[in-house]
């Protein structure tokens, strides 16, 4: 099991882990550093807006189920980024979007290839900002939205 996710989701990332363990999973936990898409997107060459790493490629081709945590720390922090170079980078992504899909078909459910995935939000104080709202209140709303949405 793979977990995705910025440092601020590191008290769910070691629950989640934690339980994963217990339940007899192989556990890599792949943390994005806040920042690091942003210089990518402004200052790569056109080389390396289109690599895909091979870590990328392993993590979508070969693990079992995937947890992704969103839990950013600067909501626009893309937003002066030039809409080109993004979408250049989004379309040699699109490989890696095939994978995922071809993996995760509804007919391959049972399929030991198969990829399962999910993804959640960790409440954070930027997307508490973007909701017009304090932290408690915004993660009271997320526990909420969990446990009963």
């Amino acid at each position: 099991m793979a977990i995705l996710a910025t440092p601020l989701a590191a008290p769910l990332i070691r629950e989640v882990a934690r339980e994963a363990v217990r339940a007899g999973a192989l556990v890599s936990s792949l943390l994005q550093l806040p920042g690091l898409m942003e210089i990518l997107l402004k200052e790569a060459s056109e080389e390396q807006l289109t690599f895909v790493s091979p870590l990328q490629r392993l993590l979508w081709e070969e693990y079992a189920a995937l947890l992704d945590i969103e839990s950013e720390e600067n909501t626009c922090e893309l937003s002066g980024v030039d809409p080109a170079r993004l979408a250049l980078a989004q379309q040699a992504a699109s490989v890696m979007r095939e994978i995922v899909q071809e993996r995760t078909l509804p007919d391959r459910r049972h399929d030991p290839q198969s990829l399962r995935w999910t993804a959640t939000m960790f409440p954070t104080p930027a997307c508490a900002q973007n909701a017009g709202m304090s932290l408690s209140d915004f993660e009271g709303l997320s526990r909420r939205g969990l446990l009963f949405g």
